[in-house]
């Protein structure tokens, strides 16, 4: 029970990013169908407009073809002189009827013209006289002119005035109408002015062209699909031709009162343009068709599902490829999931077991749980974490080492306490045999050996006054005096505050060394060296200077590489809670290291020691004017009374 939870623990961010996946692809999928659909949708009533412009020009331009040809061929007259002056001059109907030939003549030109019209009537209201042409029964009929035939006025001989639809009538003449079309009995009228040019431009004769309704629903089929309904307004807003017999003559508040106030908030648009709108289930779209004598408007009412047909299908394509890639996405991106979480539950698992077994093995290596070799951010993870855990296993091992050096050198010291004063007091005994021999020079070198293994043998305290470590470094330059036979020439310059700083012991003396063996001073014949400490401020300066051999530019630059590889190796270790210990075991490991450069180890060991005991330390090493060497090094000094309770404590 407890590792099934374990595994569901280690799975739940897989699950996470999986359920995130999928709840991303939902709303992305979402919110890209709805876009598509909504552009999709956009398009076709785009599309439906554009189809609108150019079926409407296309029957606008049929229309007005057909229209000026009538105009065209009712014109004629005024090439017909002799019909042009009978008519003018017939103030009867007798003389009418002698240009029945020339009429019949004219009016079959402008039937020929104009095929689909139903009839042609000539009205002569100054002489109360009309002539009716019936073009399916070629018929010519001669009547005096009815009070309800109600000429239109006109400006000039120019004008051309279309009618309103209406139903047809014969004029007066009393005759049978001829029927043509779905909707025969209405038509709409294209009257003509005829003027006696070029003595008067005065209109006196009028010409009626009937044509019928048809035509308009035959010249406008283009525009028109069979689910639509259609109908056609002229400039007053009349229905002028429609599907619906019922609204044709009819203002379009009476027609479609629903649709009236729809198409009025729709305002104008220039002629050849569409407008569409959805309301609904239904589209509405209106265009403009100009005859050249005057403007009317198409209107077209479709369902929406008409339109978006097509749209409909391609998006249920589109649906389909855009499921197909999600799902080719999904299982991409589900193998990736798992891939890259197979990994961290196994390192997870790990931890775990490390943690409950409470012991680390080489059979409980990483690789063991995972094997993974991409070079990748999380095959850097891995790597990185197993150097992390193998460097705890060494950081483990070394602190166990570090214990057992302490417990060792702590058995050293308890031996060193008896063997120094044991030495001690038997190289006492040995002054004291000189003093009793009156020899005042063997006491005195006797006595100062024996101070000086006290001072070096004994540890405690860790820390002593400079002026301490001065008398150490005299006693030992007299030693070397007795030994080389020959004396050199000592300064030394400790300033009272100096002299009471506290250093850690044997931290002059190895500089003095390196200066009396390095620079074989006892080799020249007037060799001398020189201690100098001031304290300015809170920094001591110790500078060591002799005139032996000059040391060389690149043995000086290898001892400050060497000076800065010590520093390096200092400051990168983080001290725990057994800080003495750790120090004692840096400083053993520095010594260790520094042996096999042992041409300067007394400088690279007193400068670790430094570093170990200050928070920092600057020490040089260069040739000098005296034709030999100079060392110097300054650390920053604390307060006296805080080292003295230092050294107290210790």
């Amino acid at each position: 029970m407890q590792h099934y939870w374990s595994e569901a623990r280690h799975g739940k961010i897989g699950r996470r990013m999986i359920g995130v996946s999928a709840v991303a692809a939902f709303c992305v999928l979402s919110a890209l169908l709805f876009y598509v659909y909504g552009l999709m949708r956009h398009n076709a009533i785009a599309r439906y407009q554009e189809e609108m412009i150019h079926n409407t020009q296309l029957s606008g331009e049929n229309i007005r073809h057909y229209l000026n040809s009538t105009v065209k061929a009712t014109r004629s007259v005024y090439i017909n002189h002799t019909l042009l002056d009978g008519l003018m001059r017939a103030d009867s109907i007798d003389k009418l009827e002698k240009l029945e030939t020339q009429l019949q003549e004219y009016f079959r030109s402008v039937y020929y013209t104009s095929t689909t019209s139903n009839q042609i009537c000539l009205a002569i209201p100054e002489r109360g006289y009309s002539v009716r042409y019936q073009t399916q029964t070629l018929l010519l009929t001669f009547r005096k002119l009815s009070p309800e035939v109600q000429v239109p006025s006109f400006s000039g001989f120019r004008d051309v005035v279309i009618e309103p639809t209406h139903l047809q009538t014969d004029y007066g003449h009393d005759a049978s109408i001829s029927v043509n079309g779905p909707a025969a009995g209405y038509v709409f009228t294209l009257w003509l002015p005829i003027a006696e040019l070029p003595a008067s431009q005065e209109p006196k004769v009028f010409m009626a062209v009937d044509i019928p309704i048809s035509f308009i629903m035959e010249q406008c089929r283009p525009i028109r699909d069979e689910a639509e309904e259609m109908y056609i307004l002229n400039e007053n807003g009349t229905v002028m031709a429609a599907g619906e017999e019922s609204w044709i003559g009819s203002e379009i508040g009476e027609a479609c009162p629903e649709y009236a106030a729809l198409f009025a908030n729709w305002g104008g648009n220039p002629s050849g343009t569409a407008q569409a709108l959805r309301s609904g289930d239904n589209i509405y779209a209106k265009a403009q068709i100009d005859t050249g004598y005057s403007r009317w408007t198409v209107v077209k009412i479709a369902q929406a599902a008409s339109v978006y047909a097509l749209t409909r299908s391609q998006m249920v394509s589109v649906l389909l490829c855009i499921l197909a890639g999600i799902t080719l996405l999904a299982a991409v991106h589900l193998y990736l999931i798992l891939r890259y979480t197979g990994p961290l539950k196994s390192i997870t698992k790990y931890m775990q077991d490390v943690a409950n077994r409470g012991t680390w093995d080489e059979s409980g290596q990483l690789a063991n749980y995972e094997a993974y070799r991409s070079d990748d951010e999380l095959g850097t993870l891995y790597r990185t974490f197993q150097k992390m855990m193998d460097s705890l296993h060494e950081h483990v091992i070394r602190q166990y080492e570090l214990r057992l050096a302490y417990v060792q050198s702590e058995l050293r010291i308890m031996q060193a306490q008896i063997n120094p004063h044991f030495i001690y007091n038997i190289i006492q005994c040995f002054a004291t045999n000189a003093l009793r021999d009156h020899d005042a020079k063997q006491y005195s070198l006797i006595s100062s050996f024996g101070q000086m293994l006290h001072y070096c043998m004994v540890l405690e305290p860790s820390m002593v006054p400079l002026e301490r470590e001065v008398e150490y470094v005299q006693r030992y330059l007299v030693l070397q005096d007795m030994r080389f036979e020959k004396e050199l020439d000592k300064t030394f310059m400790i300033g009272e505050e100096a002299g009471k700083f506290l250093l850690p012991k044997m931290t002059v003396q190895p500089l003095v060394e390196n200066a009396v063996m390095h620079g074989k001073l006892y080799g020249k014949e007037h060799g001398c060296i020189s201690v100098q400490a001031v304290c300015n401020g809170d920094r001591l300066t110790v500078v060591i200077a002799d005139n032996g051999c000059p040391v060389e530019e690149e043995s000086a630059e290898l001892v400050r590489k060497r000076l800065q590889k010590v520093e390096k190796r200092l400051s990168r270790h983080h001290y725990g809670e057994n800080q003495e210990e750790e120090k004692f075991s840096l400083a053993a490991q520095s010594i260790r290291q520094d042996r096999q450069h042992n041409h300067f180890i007394g400088m690279e060991n007193v400068y670790a020691r430094l570093l170990l005991s200050f928070s920092s330390c600057q020490m040089e090493i260069a040739a000098n004017e005296q034709g030999g060497t100079t060392v110097l090094f300054e650390v920053c000094a604390k307060p006296q009374e805080k080292q003295q309770q230092e050294a107290g404590e210790e």
